[in-house]
């Protein structure tokens, strides 16, 4: 089953429901419809109705459509939407000054593999779905990004459109636009949505890949404006919450074992000298305190650094730090080579969006933020250019001021760490001209600096590519 989509599927429609968008006794679409909107197996249509069902959204009859059973009033479903998008306005707001800079650089890249056959399955999809539909943001960043094979750039895109919850512009919604009216906000009207919709679809249509890339991107600024608004439904008046719960990048969606989290958090500590090479780790009885897991999490958590070769259970006496026990051939590890695969995936992201990335961060660093990036350069013990990219990194991550900024390179951080082993054993073919970095980073470059940064990370991932490559 396509996890991804099942998920997209189950949001999708509970959503509806929620938000008044599907009423008691209205009927969802039949298998087929969903296999095709969705472009997923009948088995996982199936399963998607039956989580529905389960969680009491709707009820199933043999041969025919399933029908909502959900009841609620207008104030509850009001209350609803309320709750959610108020508790939200900060993360949605820093989401959309910051995503396009971070996704469509990777779409630009991936768009170059359409072909015609998926520019007809757009565009018969895109015609039988309503145009201010949010999925159709899904349905087509998705099916760019599936022909640019980054699974983990394909679920970033789907954590984002996620968490917006598919705020859905429609005219049955009495109580959205009643809102509007009252609070003089204007939402783009239907007429903007069909034009950019029509261009797309035309497009599509003609097979021309830059066109549709570029009304994508128009159709995407139109949402991006209503959902700014739409957020704040259905009363502005209501105080935004104190409580404002921050976008979280559920990577491990398909695995949700703590022990990776664990195992990430020692390799820092290990590449950070907090764990130093020969010293032991503390007792599991420690670790379980310190990283609050169980006491099996962290068992898993030693074997699978023990299998990753950086850790070794000595017997009476503990888990030594020890780098002695690496071996190449230890990682076709399946649960270590998916994480090293993933850090690969990160490493090609941060190389997409280079430019557009540093371009927005550079511009909000302060003097001293680029004096502390220095600082940490000039005070790494190696200069290798994993080294370097870690320095950098752990800079974002501590001083930019965006929430989203900070999860998200908080997670690629975490992932190419796995690569660190690798770096450990690995000899570099080209040494990096640190005094070069540091002159960029003194007149505040960010072009030269994306530049001398993408050199960097493709250093970096030529090493992972060969150990992937012999891996399969």
């Amino acid at each position: 089953m396509n996890r991804a989509f099942y998920e997209m599927m189950y949001e999708y429609y509970s959503t509806q429901i929620l938000f008044g968008h599907l009423k008691f006794g209205e009927k969802l679409p039949s298998i087929e419809h969903l296999c095709y909107k969705f472009q997923v197996a009948p088995q996982t249509a199936r399963n998607t109705l039956y989580k529905l069902r389960n969680n009491g959204f709707i009820e199933i009859s043999t041969g025919k459509k399933a029908t909502v059973i959900y009841k609620s009033t207008n104030e509850e479903i009001k209350s609803y939407i309320n709750n959610y998008y108020l508790k939200r306005v900060d993360s949605i707001t820093d989401i959309n000054e910051i995503a396009p800079s971070m996704i469509n650089p990777i779409l630009k890249k991936g768009y170059k593999y359409l072909e015609k056959e998926d520019m007809n399955i757009l565009y018969n999809t895109i015609l039988n779905t309503d145009p201010r539909d949010t999925y159709l943001s899904f349905t087509m960043g998705s099916a760019i990004l599936e022909k640019l094979g980054n699974k983990l750039a394909m679920n970033l895109f789907n954590e984002i459109i996620l968490f917006y919850k598919f705020p859905y512009f429609d005219g049955i919604n009495y109580n959205f636009y009643s809102f509007m009216e009252d609070n003089d906000i204007n939402v783009q009207d239907r007429k903007n949505y069909k034009d950019a919709i029509d261009n797309i679809l035309k497009s599509c249509k003609n097979h021309k890949t830059d066109e549709f890339l570029k009304n994508y991107f128009i159709f995407e600024d139109i949402l991006l404006e209503d959902i700014q608004k739409y957020i704040k439904y259905p009363n502005d008046k209501s105080k935004i919450s104190n409580e404002q719960i921050p976008f979280i990048w559920n990577i491990y969606r398909d695995r949700p074992q703590k022990c990776y989290s664990v195992a990430e958090k020692i390799i820092g500590e290990i590449f950070y000298g907090t764990y130093k090479i020969n010293s032991y780790l503390p007792s599991f009885k420690k670790m379980e305190e310190k990283y609050n897991v169980s006491f099996s999490t962290i068992r898993r958590t030693i074997n699978l650094l023990g299998t990753l070769g950086i850790v070794k259970t000595i017997p009476r006496k503990g888990t030594k730090v020890s780098i002695e026990n690496i071996d190449l051939d230890n990682f076709n590890n399946k649960v270590i080579n998916k994480n090293i695969k993933l850090g690969y995936e990160s490493l090609e992201i941060l190389k997409l969006n280079a430019l557009e990335m540093n371009e927005l961060i550079f511009s909000k660093f302060s003097n001293d933020d680029f004096d502390n990036i220095k600082k940490k350069i000039i005070s790494l013990d190696n200069k290798k250019s994993l080294d370097i990219i870690f320095a950098y990194l752990s800079s974002i991550i501590l001083f930019s001021k965006s929430k989203f900024i900070k999860m998200v390179y908080t997670r690629y951080f975490a992932l190419i760490l796995w690569l660190y082993p690798i770096n450990i054993i690995y000899e570099e073919k080209e040494t990096i001209d640190i005094n070069h970095i540091l002159k960029i980073l003194d007149k505040r470059d960010s072009n030269a600096f994306s530049n001398i940064m993408v050199k960097i990370l493709e250093n970096v991932q030529d090493i992972a590519k060969s150990v992937l490559q012999k891996k399969e």
